[in-house]
């Protein structure tokens, strides 16, 4: 038999300049990211929620041993709060378990980028470190 998929995983996302973010969303997220998203109007807000959204479910589904392109992700979501993500459940996720069984983390990333632990499971101590930045290429 396969080992089991990875329960945990990490995402780190460079903010690109996408033209139709607004279709993504409606074709990628689930209904209550696309409408928090909205309520954002256009511009720099809506830029950020995005890609904290797009790293979190992608951090999701790579936990899961899974992609984008492989399960619907509209079928689960995560909620923005002050205190960072929350994973909601809105639909039957294959092999993912209870929203509640997972922790989200989102990670102090570079301007430009957006970034997010994910596990499922207890606390973790979590360490960051950080290294002086190098010219992308």
């Amino acid at each position: 038999p396969p080992p089991p998929p990875p329960r945990d995983s990490i995402r780190r996302q460079r903010q690109m300049c996408i033209r139709d973010r607004h279709g993504l969303a409606h074709r990628f997220f689930a209904p209550l990211e696309v409408e928090a998203l909205e309520a954002l109007g256009d511009g720099e807000p809506f830029a950020r929620a995005f890609f904290r959204l797009w790293v979190c479910k992608e951090a999701y589904l790579k936990a899961l041993g899974l992609s984008i392109a492989t399960l619907p992700s509209r079928s689960f979501g995560f909620v923005l709060e002050e205190g960072g993500a929350r994973l909601v459940e809105t639909g039957p996720v294959s092999g993912g378990g209870p929203a509640a069984a997972w922790r989200v983390v989102e990670l102090a990333a570079p301007v430009g980028f957006a970034a997010a632990v994910v596990w499922s499971g207890g606390p973790r101590v979590l360490r960051h470190f950080a290294f002086p930045p190098r010219p992308l290429r």
